[in-house]
């Protein structure tokens, strides 16, 4: 590992000073500019190389601290790389994230063998649905909310009624599995937070049409359900997807992260309802929306015991992007930390 981070920053030092002379030889860039042709160009390895390039800025700045950190042995004239504590650290997450990505993978094999929850199909039209007026949230008057106060007050008549649903659901996967599980859970969140909700209608939100932002916000009810078996998930998603009482509530958006797990190994449902609730004069009725996780209890305890989250968030502070391009810079790092070097070959298979 020394070896590894003082070659890095070689190639870094190489790399600057390689790029000051250019810019001192050739200010007005025309040989940047110069246009060879579409034709005679090769721009398959342009992307993996940004890529590699964004990897190699992360790692620099880890790996600032040692800049100086060149010290001349005392048994010898040989000069041996001193690791910070925070690259320690660093390269310390790399091998805990690796090695709770393979237990909770290994465990998600484990409890579905067969991949009925990975391959299970909660439709399209609720993958990726269309935010159209009917999927905002709508006021007790049954038209979309147009601030908070509108939205919480539709949020209070609708927590009771959703978790009566929920609770109704989970009966029924009982009945239908004749499993009873003592171990299943349901849990009712509060309403959520009203400063973190307007935060998250103006960061996320505010620009999609038509609005406001906070009429988008799915999550206000909300609630999750543990069941213990592969069984029992399969047979509450079939109940959502088809709904016995089609007016009680609907699916309307849905995330099978069985299928597409978070970066370090994360699997369950994540879903969206809308329900259909009564005014409190019982004079008509509005649509709200709720969200519901839906947990195997033996991947969720595996994930608190693992601490999972605690990776995740770690590099996202230094990966500053979508999973997707977490994902990508997660891969680079993985091959740093299993021993391969990021030398002249290396780079040669990339760009070939």
């Amino acid at each position: 590992t020394a070896k590894f981070l003082s070659m890095i920053h070689g190639y870094l030092d190489t790399q600057k000073q390689m790029n000051a002379k250019y810019a001192e030889e050739d200010p007005g860039e025309l040989l940047g500019n110069f246009d060879v042709g579409a034709e005679v160009t090769k721009p398959s390895y342009t992307q993996e190389l940004q890529q590699l390039a964004l990897t190699m800025e992360v790692l620099d700045q880890v790996t600032t601290e040692n800049d100086n950190a060149l010290a001349t042995s005392t048994s010898s004239t040989e000069k041996v790389p001193v690791i910070s504590e925070k690259t320690a650290k660093f390269l310390s997450m790399i091998h805990g994230y690796l090695d709770t990505q393979k237990q909770m993978n290994a465990k998600y094999a484990e409890e579905d063998p067969g991949e009925l929850l990975g391959n299970f199909d909660v439709g399209a039209e609720v993958t990726k649905p269309s935010y159209t007026q009917e999927l905002q949230q709508q006021s007790i008057y049954g038209k979309p909310v147009k601030s908070m106060s509108e939205l919480y007050e539709a949020a209070e008549l609708a927590k009771p009624v959703y978790e009566k649903i929920v609770q109704k659901l989970v009966d029924k996967v009982h009945a239908a599995t004749d499993d009873d599980d003592d171990d299943d859970q349901v849990v009712f969140a509060p309403l959520k937070g009203a400063n973190r909700a307007e935060e998250k209608a103006n960061d996320d939100y505010a620009s999609r049409v038509p609005g406001p932002g906070v009429s988008w916000l799915f999550d206000i009810v909300r609630g999750s359900i543990k069941f213990a078996s592969t069984e029992e998930l399969c047979k509450c998603m079939e109940l959502l997807k088809e709904p016995e009482d089609a007016t009680e509530f609907r699916l309307v958006k849905a995330k099978n992260r069985f299928q597409n797990p978070t970066l370090s190994g994360y699997r369950d449902f994540n879903v969206c309802i809308q329900i259909t609730v009564p005014n409190e004069d019982g004079d008509g009725s509005f649509q709200h929306i709720c969200e519901l996780q839906i947990h195997h209890i033996a991947i969720k305890s595996l994930s608190k015991e693992l601490h999972s989250h605690h990776y995740y968030e770690f590099f996202r502070s230094y990966f500053d992007g979508a999973t997707a391009t977490l994902t990508d810079r997660m891969a680079d790092l993985e091959m740093i930390a299993g021993g391969e070097k990021l030398d002249s070959e290396y780079l040669t298979k990339m760009l070939t």
